[in-house]
């Protein structure tokens, strides 16, 4: 069957059109996967420094504390677990649905924190009412060291896990870019060749 050249041009600019169009639309979703990988990371990054932050505030906290204790001076550090910035951030949080749809150790740890701060704040309390600096001072070492301690240690779990998701991000994002990469030069490969060999078709018929 003989095919017109008119017929072959328009074939052939169909081919080509079509493979433009897989590699824009290859192309736009890759860049969105990447823009939502790296918007992630950022964010993620950004979770980390802040709770290293906080983390060195109740320190300084409880660093105020133990000198209030020493020094017969009332404290006048913040007692409510739900008003220091941790946790504002931290009851914030637990109402979104990005904590809702957390899984595994992430979420675990997350919950393990409130116990923790609770009586971290919670043993302030104590050695307020305590009556003799003994007693307050075995309230420090006893319930305000300890609570302190196991909370750094879900922050820098917890810090650990947000790690292993960052770096996941990062993988797939450079397998991301491989792909796309490859995708581009096999489709302006095709489009070159398909040019190529009815360009010779077409005009050999010509000729």
């Amino acid at each position: 069957m003989n095919i017109t050249i008119r017929k072959k041009l328009i074939l052939t600019l169909s081919i080509i059109l079509t493979l433009i169009i897989i590699e824009a639309a290859t192309t736009t979703l890759v860049e969105r996967r990447s823009d939502f990988l790296t918007d992630e990371t950022i964010r993620l990054y950004n979770e980390t420094i802040f709770l290293k932050s906080k983390l060195i505030d109740h320190l300084e906290w409880m660093n105020g504390l133990l000198e209030s204790v020493t020094g017969g001076d009332k404290f006048t550090g913040q007692i409510d677990p739900t008003q220091c910035d941790f946790g504002k951030w931290y009851y914030s949080y637990k109402a979104t649905g990005e904590y809702s749809s957390l899984e595994g150790k992430r979420k675990e740890l997350i919950d393990s924190m409130e116990g923790y701060h609770s009586a971290l704040h919670g043993s302030a309390a104590k050695i307020g009412s305590a009556a003799s600096q003994d007693e307050k001072l075995a309230v420090y070492k006893n319930e305000t060291k300890t609570a302190v301690g196991k909370l750094q240690e879900l922050f820098n779990s917890y810090m650990e896990e947000i790690e292993i998701v960052m770096e996941s991000y990062e993988e797939e994002l450079n397998r991301f870019n491989i792909v796309s990469s490859i995708v581009e030069i096999s489709l302006m490969a095709m489009i070159f060749i398909i040019t190529a060999v009815f360009g010779y078709i077409i005009f050999g018929g010509i000729m």
